[in-house]
Order: structure tokens, then sequence, then C-alpha cells
């Protein structure tokens, strides 16, 4: 993927690989020695795994489960092993995929700069919490970025649909990249729309065939009245929350459509994902390691997109209005990146 803010990565590459390698061996290690806690900690709490472990076995239906049927049904091979066994090759699973993710999201950086260099050192600090958190959980939120990163850096209409359909039927919210990637008006639009819509048709017709429940779905809507955190504008704005999220939408997508054509507009969906669905999670700001690769820019305030998503998301240990404002920021930075990328190309 191939960003117009950020310059110079040929000259930086060889001399700045070393940030890269040295956060993963730091998450990679971290990952191995924690994973007999993270397991022990899952199987006690209950949460998320041994969840999808019930709904797989009960045909997509388990109390807590929020989920499209398509994802039980493809964790049902799972329900073969003992729930310990089964949660602790999901935990190798989740850490194999947390590590492709890495590799495409962490950058190079330049030593040289001190700003970059405590922006990075934040942002790793951050994803090392969320990747712990989301791996402790046996969460699928790494999955699901996965599959939306392969369906952004690839070039090719059907794999973008694939990938981006896939992604969805897992978890609903992959869904609202889909207006921004055909936006993009060098892709095959009509192809684009075509995979994604078959895939989207399949994930229904086979858990539907196999007998599963669509009680997830359902479920989904009582989830956000939940008590724990929520860093969503639903618990900020109250009533307006409509209004605000739509209007948000809104901006975001006259930017998309000015920049039509730019790597970085589907990034905005990443930012909104944050901030507009009904609950927004602590594991579900994992969205913004997507933002890594800013970190290579030789300009501040788009460094500075990373930097304040990381600071959000520390920020949720201490204060939900701190973390609701790093992220309503770091889609205001990047709306504004966007525009003036576009701006100075126009010129």
């Amino acid at each position: 993927m191939n960003y117009a803010f950020i310059t110079n990565r040929t000259e930086m590459f060889h001399k700045a690989t070393s940030f890269r390698t040295l956060a993963f061996v730091i998450i990679t290690l971290t990952l191995f020695f924690y994973a007999p806690t993270a397991i022990e900690r899952q199987l006690k709490i209950g949460l998320d795994f041994p969840i999808f472990y019930a709904a797989a076995q009960n045909r997509g239906e388990a109390d807590g489960y929020i989920y499209p049927p398509f994802l039980a049904w493809v964790l049902t091979p799972l329900t073969f092993l003992e729930l310990p066994l089964a949660s602790t090759l999901w935990y190798i699973i989740q850490s194999v995929i947390f590590l492709i993710a890495l590799r495409y999201c962490i950058p190079s950086i330049d030593w040289k700069d001190p700003f970059r260099i405590i922006a990075a050192s934040i942002f790793l600090v951050a994803v090392l919490r969320l990747v712990i958190l989301n791996a402790e959980l046996g969460q699928v939120n790494g999955l699901v970025l996965v599959l939306t990163l392969v369906a952004l850096r690839t070039e090719k209409p059907y794999l973008i649909g694939f990938f981006l359909g896939l992604a969805t039927a897992i978890k609903i919210a992959p869904i609202l990249f889909l207006p921004f990637v055909l936006m993009d008006a060098t892709k095959k639009r009509k192809s684009i729309l075509a995979m994604f819509g078959l895939v989207l048709v399949i994930s229904i017709v086979l858990p539907y065939l196999s007998g599963f429940s669509f009680f997830g779905i359902s479920a989904l809507r009582e989830a956000s009245k939940s008590p724990i955190s929520n860093f969503s504008l639903l618990e900020f704005t109250g009533g307006a929350y409509i209004y605000v999220a739509l209007t948000l939408v809104a901006l975001s997508v006259l930017v998309a459509i000015r920049t039509s054509g730019k790597h970085e507009s589907p990034l905005i969906a990443a930012s909104l994902l944050m901030l507009i669905p009904p609950m927004v999670r602590k594991a579900h700001l994992l969205w913004g390691l997507l933002f890594g690769q800013f970190l290579s820019s030789t300009q501040k305030r788009v460094v500075a997109i990373p930097l304040f998503w990381a600071l959000g998301s520390l920020f949720t240990m201490v204060s939900a209005i701190l973390a609701f404002i790093a992220n309503c920021l770091v889609l205001v930075l990047l709306l504004y990146n966007i525009w003036l990328s576009s701006s100075s190309e126009t010129h």
C-alpha cells in the first residue's frame, strides 16, 4: 500500500529497519511468554473465545455471542477438541495473525528524528497492549483486521471484494470500508461489488443449510446497552448520536470523493469504526494499527495521526472522555492531511 503522505521511504529503509525488527521481537516474545497466563485467564473469564466455542457447538447460539453465524460455522472444527486445547490452538492462530498484521503495519523509521521516535515508541506500547488484550480474550479482531488489510493492499478487484466480503461475513463492521474502496476511480467497481456480494451470500447460505441460527445478529442490538465501557459517539452524544454520526460520515465521504483514487481514503473507515458504531470497546481500537505506516512520513502532522491514536488507546485506562477526544482528533487529522495532500497535487 503506497501512501502519498510517506516520502523518502527507500532512503530510510536500509538505515532504519531495526525499529520494525525490535517491535516484531518484543511482541513475539510477549505473545510467547504470556501464552499460559492468557489462555488461563481466557478460560477463567469466559470471554471471548469460549463464547465463540459455545456458539459453534450450539449452531450459532450462545450467551454473549453477537456475531454473524458464519464465524461460529467456521470455528466448528475446533469443537472436536476440548475447550482448553481449542483455546490454545486459537491463541496460536491469533498470534500468527497479529504478527502478519505487524509485518505490514509497523514501518521502518528514521532514528534521527526525536519526534518520530517518541511517536513510534508510544505507538508500539499501545499496539502491544491491544495485541495482548485481544489475544487474552481470544477475540476475532486480529483476523478481521488482516483480511481487511489484504483487501486494501491488493490491486485485483475480485480479491478486494473477496477479502473484504470475508471480513464482513465474520464481523459486520468492515462493510464500512466498502464505499471508500469503491470511490477509488482506478478500481473496477462492478467486479469488487460482485465478489463482495457473492461472498456474503455464501456466508449466509452455508450456515443456514447447516442449521445455524442468526441469534448473534439480533443479540448485537442489546450489546450496546451493556454497562461495560463504551468509547462510541453514542456514549457521549446521547440523543444527538445519529445526527453527529451521519455528519461525520458525510464529511468523510466528501473528503474521500474529492481525493478519489488515493490509497489513504479507505483508512477514513478505520477511524470511523473507532467512533460511530453503537458499541466501541477497547479491543476494537486495534483498527488503529492500520495507521502505523504514517510513522514513516517526514511531516509531523502526519506522524501525529498514529500518535494520537496510540494516546487514545492508552487513555482508555484512565479516562473514557480523553480516549474519545483523541479518537476524534485522529479522524480530524486524517481528513485534514488527505485534503491537503489532494489540494497540493491540484496546484
